[in-house]
C-alpha cells in the first residue's frame, strides 16, 4: 500500500469519525435544544399571561371600596325577595283604572 493509499484512507476514517460524532452527540442535541427553546417560549408566554393577570386584578383590587359602594347602591333597587307575580297584578290593575 502506497503512502498516498494510507493517507486518503486515514482522511476517509477521520471524516466517517466526524460524520459519526456529528449525528449521534451534535444533532441529537440540537433536537433537545429545540424543544428546550419551545419550552422556554411557552413559559415565557404564560409568565406574560399570569403578569397581565395579575395587573388586573390588582386594579379590581383597588377598585374594590369604589365597586362595594356602587353594589351597595344598585341593591337598592333590587327587592329583596321575589315579588314578580306581585308587580305584574299591580301592573295590570293601574292599567286597568287607566
Amino acid at each position: 500500500m502506497s503512502a498516498r493509499s494510507r493517507l486518503v484512507l486515514v482522511i476517509v476514517g477521520v471524516l466517517a469519525v466526524c460524520a459519526v460524532f456529528f449525528f449521534m452527540f451534535i444533532k441529537g442535541r440540537q433536537t433537545e435544544l429545540t424543544e428546550v427553546r419551545d419550552k422556554v417560549t411557552a413559559e415565557e408566554n404564560r409568565t406574560q399571561e399570569l403578569e397581565s393577570r395579575l395587573a388586573r386584578l390588582q386594579q379590581l383590587q383597588k377598585n374594590a371600596p369604589q365597586l362595594e359602594a356602587r353594589l351597595s347602591e344598585m341593591r337598592k333597587f333590587v327587592p329583596e325577595r321575589n315579588d314578580v307575580p306581585n308587580f305584574i297584578f299591580q301592573v295590570q290593575q293601574a292599567a286597568s283604572q287607566a
